[in-house]
């Protein structure tokens, strides 16, 4: 099940999930974003918050939006999260649903933000390419 999230109770109730999920993000990846930025995000109305369930019980979470770039509107999944052990039916169905949400919305082309290689090799199968690569550098002060 992809379930946008609509009502900021649901929201709410979803906190602990994307506080699990931003903090296993951050384990894996540097990043600064908090569990209360995507909050933040998703109650302004700057992301989309979609439930990822088999059935009743909860596995994750996406958030998403549409970008409107020089050359396009494109759909961007700025985070994802699924729980470990989830069915492997839930990251079909999530692609289906991106794929929808571009048609439906005119994106030009879907988005995966990521600093995770292995997303590269579980979406290939899917027409998913690496579009580019981010190098980044510390600054120290002082």
């Amino acid at each position: 099940m992809f379930d946008v999230l609509r009502d900021p109770a649901d929201l709410r109730a979803l906190y602990p999930m994307i506080e699990e999920g931003v903090e296993a993000i951050r384990a894996k990846a540097q990043m600064d974003e908090i569990a209360a930025d995507v909050y933040a995000a998703a109650q302004t109305g700057a992301v989309s918050i979609a439930l990822l369930a088999d059935g009743d019980k909860p596995w994750g979470w996406t958030a998403f939006y549409p970008s409107n770039e020089v050359a396009g509107r494109d759909l961007v999944s700025w985070m994802t999260y699924i729980r470990p052990g989830a069915p492997t039916q839930l990251l079909e169905e999530l692609l289906g649903e991106m794929d929808r949400i571009a048609a439906e919305t005119g994106s030009r082309k879907i988005t995966f933000v990521t600093s995770r290689r292995a997303w590269a090799r579980r979406l290939a199968p899917y027409g998913y390419r690496i579009g580019g690569l981010i190098l980044e550098k510390e600054v120290e002060h002082g």
